[in-house]
């Protein structure tokens, strides 16, 4: 039998973001979080909000997520994310842009379309 929450865990832990981050961004402690990873049979809408914490679809992970976000569409990855940054030290502004595929290459050939039309509206600024 898998552990799942040592699934979750190793995920978390290969992402770029803290235990602590983590644990905020999906809505629990980093207590409660321990207990997950220690957990191996977690429920499937505790995964898909970890996942969205990190930005990660972990259908790779449980083939049995994929169409899930149909049952709980609160969890899906925004397929594109815009992020703007300021200093307080400068009047310099940072936008970046976060893609997440997890799809079909017309779904992702949609998404470059996209950036394409982003791109020429930001050459017009």
């Amino acid at each position: 039998m898998i552990h799942r929450g040592e699934i979750v865990r190793t995920i978390v832990n290969k992402s770029n973001f803290s235990i602590t981050k983590v644990a905020n961004e999906s809505g629990y402690s980093r207590r409660q979080l321990y207990n997950i990873f220690n957990n191996p049979n977690i429920k499937d809408d505790v995964i898909l909000r970890i996942g969205r914490a990190l930005n990660h679809d972990f259908s790779g992970e449980f083939p049995h997520l994929k169409g899930m976000f149909k049952k709980y569409p609160e969890y899906k990855t925004p397929a594109m994310q815009f992020e703007e940054e300021t200093s307080d030290y400068s009047d310099q502004r940072k936008t970046g842009i976060t893609l997440y595929i997890d799809g079909t290459d017309q779904t992702l050939q949609r998404e470059i379309e996209k950036l394409k039309m982003f791109n020429e509206q930001l050459k017009k600024l």
